[in-house]
């Protein structure tokens, strides 16, 4: 579902969900966490594609977005679900959504070691999410924007104006993740404090969780 208040409709149509997947794709692509985790840039740009597009149709119909504005144009992108809802990005969604062919192309674009790779970073995921108090938390899935406006602050602007939106839906706290260091400091900016930093298995990568009292 949209958010903001000047939406002319409750859901993205399926070009703006091909461009918000293009667009994200594109700002995740050198983070850190999935440079390490996808070797090649050609396959990591086409993997983040697939999977972030199934992502957002998910997203799209069972979650929340925010689109950033610059006059007319989307810029940007926030997405967020509901921790409560124990479906999140399911298999029954995915199937419902049409994503399943989406979830093949991602792992085509990867290599075994890569895969692998993926499946230590949802292990240590998991593992902390089943420890977490879901009730009343919404979760930031994803932030991105368009390379010609980063730095700005405009996506800061984005995330802060959500904050009495969910607020008002009865929120009582905005949880995320991040597995790339940069990304620490802009978040504690934004008023994140952290929760806990847990290791992969391999000790190569290491997933900050923040919180947000609202």
């Amino acid at each position: 579902m949209i958010i903001n208040e000047e939406r002319s409709s409750d859901f993205l149509s399926k070009s703006q969900l091909v461009e918000m997947a293009d667009v994200m794709s594109d700002a995740f692509v050198n983070h850190s966490n999935f440079v390490y985790t996808i070797s090649s840039p050609v396959r990591r740009k086409k993997a983040l594609y697939n999977i972030f597009l199934m992502m957002y149709k998910i997203i799209n119909i069972y979650g929340y977005t925010y689109l950033v504005y610059e006059k007319e144009e989307i810029i940007g992108y926030v997405t967020f679900m509901d921790s409560s809802d124990k479906a999140q990005i399911s298999f029954g969604r995915i199937l419902k959504t049409r994503g399943l062919f989406l979830v093949l192309k991602f792992f085509l674009a990867l290599q075994f070691s890569e895969i692998k790779k993926l499946i230590s970073y949802i292990k240590t995921y998991n593992d902390y999410e089943a420890t977490e108090e879901k009730e009343g938390k919404i979760h930031l899935y994803s932030t991105g924007v368009k390379a010609d406006y980063k730095g700005k602050g405009l996506m800061g602007k984005a995330i802060r104006s959500t904050y009495q939106y969910f607020k008002d839906l009865g929120f009582q706290e905005m949880v995320l993740e991040t597995a790339d260091p940069i990304n620490i400091p802009i978040y504690e900016k934004l008023g994140f404090k952290r929760v806990e930093n847990r290791n992969t298995k391999d000790n190569k990568q290491t997933i900050c969780f923040m919180a947000l009292p609202l």
